[in-house]
């Protein structure tokens, strides 16, 4: 899908793989070219932060500084400017499966059926979408909401500092939360979740915790084949978006960052077991 769109998910994959598995300069890095490229890699900065990894949070800051920061100048003078800054505050459009999206999918339900929305069917470009201030705010509100929770239950998790061999899963699980309360976040961002997904199976898969690797497989199905699938199925059915089954569509626009935040606790959870591990091996414990 996403290269059929044209989009940098392949590159965002191999980006974020470095940014799990290396350290230092290169992470940092690896990370800024993230960011450079689209925003919700950004959030992995936190990682070296936590680390106290100074080579890398060094590294960050100069491939920042090149690849963001000087682009982002020149552009501001001869270029054209991005799109309104309304946009990025939020869409209810059928294909942002985010909690931001559900939100304002609550707000602006169906009225009329089998007509939707406009915002539902037409909020994918910025011509397209006309979200009142409240609805605006409402999406921030709540994506703001969610990643602060997300970041305090983090900081709770790991004691406001990370290891070498935690700072793996803390990275995959704000991916999971980004992707989640980021306002926008369209069926083909999920691809930015497989290196985190990845590591959890194969995680589970090395220690036979059965248990773990269904609940990963599950979470993955249901973070984009199988709504994606449904969606699909639906969009043929009725020749388009309609509000032929509004309950389907809310279900099943709303799986997706459910199964993220889900997966974002239980990647925090495999964080804190790495954790215990080591505290018990330091006194002894076998």
């Amino acid at each position: 899908m996403n290269l059929v769109l044209g989009q940098l998910g392949p590159l965002l994959v191999l980006l974020l793989a470095l940014t799990y598995w290396r350290a230092e300069v290169t992470q940092g890095a690896a990370v800024a070219a993230g960011f450079s490229l689209k925003l919700l890699p950004g959030i992995l900065s936190i990682v070296p932060l936590l680390r106290r990894d100074w080579r890398a949070i060094g590294g960050l800051i100069t491939v920042t500084i090149a690849l963001l920061l000087v682009p982002a100048a020149v552009v501001s003078h001869w270029g054209s400017g991005p799109p309104p800054t309304s946009f990025w505050m939020g869409t209810p459009g059928l294909l942002n499966w985010s909690i931001p999206g559900v939100a304002l999918r609550i707000a602006d339900p169906p009225v009329s059926p089998p007509k939707l929305p406009p915002n539902w069917q037409f909020g994918g470009l910025p011509a397209g979408l006309h979200l009142p201030r409240a609805q605006q705010w409402l999406s921030v509100g709540v994506a703001a909401g969610v990643l602060l929770a997300g970041l305090a239950t983090l900081l709770v998790a790991c004691r406001g500092r990370l290891n070498a061999a935690q700072a793996p899963w803390a990275a995959a699980a704000l991916i999971s939360l980004s992707v989640a309360a980021s306002p926008i976040a369209w069926t083909h961002y999920q691809v930015l979740q497989y290196p985190g997904m990845a590591l959890l199976l194969c995680h589970a898969a090395r220690l036979r915790r059965w248990l773990l690797l269904a609940l990963a497989l599950v979470l993955g199905a249901f973070l984009y084949p199988i709504p994606w699938g449904i969606m699909l199925d639906y969009y043929i059915q009725f020749s388009g978006w309609t509000a032929a089954s509004p309950a389907k569509l809310y279900i099943w626009t709303s799986v997706t960052p459910l199964a993220s935040l889900v997966l974002f606790g239980v990647l925090l959870r495999q964080l804190t077991a790495v954790a215990d591990h080591r505290s018990e091996g330091y006194r002894g414990v076998p």
